[in-house]
């Protein structure tokens, strides 16, 4: 609710829930302290942000480093990509694996660092913050953390494709193509994920032509040709409209 405030556009009202939310759950300090910061610099008071970090006495901790991401991503939404760059530089020095207390600030800085190498076509090292990024989502955890790891791992198999086509020489590709093919295999056994599943068989099918077999690419298509027909017909079921 206090996040939904927040990003929504109303953090002078996330404000006193804030407050009381951190009393009523004093381990969530460093959590509810980053989205303080993340309210004021959605205001537009950057100056007070930094004092706020500025005033910590530990700066090594989870506490320093959630609201320094905040300032990171606030950079980053701004266009200052040197200055975000920066932060990011010095969070995975700090924290190679992330803490327990951290853990979800640590995705979403994966996951916003790696958006932001990709932006500034910077492929290679984007795809190894996203390689990262998977073998720290456990999908068995929940729904929604599946979910995000499907998502993820359809990104990081399209990045590893992209820097295979970025090489002339067939050959030479298979730095890109082995871990593609790792990771678009475990996809292609989440066929219940219709979405992900989908975009599964056209990884397999590129990463196919990009080995030089066109003959290979399209037997995938045809292999799944059936699944692809049951899904396209359930979406038309659910919504005979779209």
């Amino acid at each position: 609710y206090v996040e939904a405030l927040v990003n929504n556009g109303y953090p002078d009202i996330a404000a006193p829930v804030i407050e009381a939310t951190k009393k009523k759950w004093p381990e969530s300090d460093a959590r509810f302290f980053a989205i303080e910061v993340r309210g004021l610099l959605a205001l537009g008071k950057f100056d007070e942000a930094e004092k706020m970090i500025a005033a910590l006495p530990d700066r090594t901790g989870a506490k320093y480093w959630a609201a320094r991401l905040e300032v990171a991503n606030n950079f980053f939404y701004n266009g200052k990509k040197a200055e975000c760059s920066k932060i990011y530089d010095e969070f995975f020095k700090a924290f190679p694996k992330p803490t327990k207390e951290i853990r979800e600030f640590y995705l979403q800085a994966c996951y916003a660092w790696g958006r932001l190498l990709a932006d500034d076509k910077r492929f290679d090292e984007a795809v190894k913050v996203y390689a990262q990024l998977l073998t720290q989502i456990n999908k068995r955890r929940s729904e929604e953390d599946a979910n995000t790891w499907c998502n993820v791992a359809c990104e990081t198999a399209e990045m590893y494709l992209k820097l295979a086509t970025d090489i002339p020489d067939v050959k030479k590709r298979s730095q890109y193509l082995t871990p593609a093919k790792k990771i678009i295999d475990a996809l292609l056994w989440e066929q219940d994920r219709h979405v992900y599943f989908g975009r599964a068989i056209a990884l397999r099918a590129n990463y196919e032509l990009l080995r030089g077999d066109v003959a290979k690419a399209q037997e995938t298509i045809n292999e799944y040709m059936p699944q692809l027909d049951a899904i396209h017909q359930s979406i038309v079921e659910f919504d005979p409209d779209g």
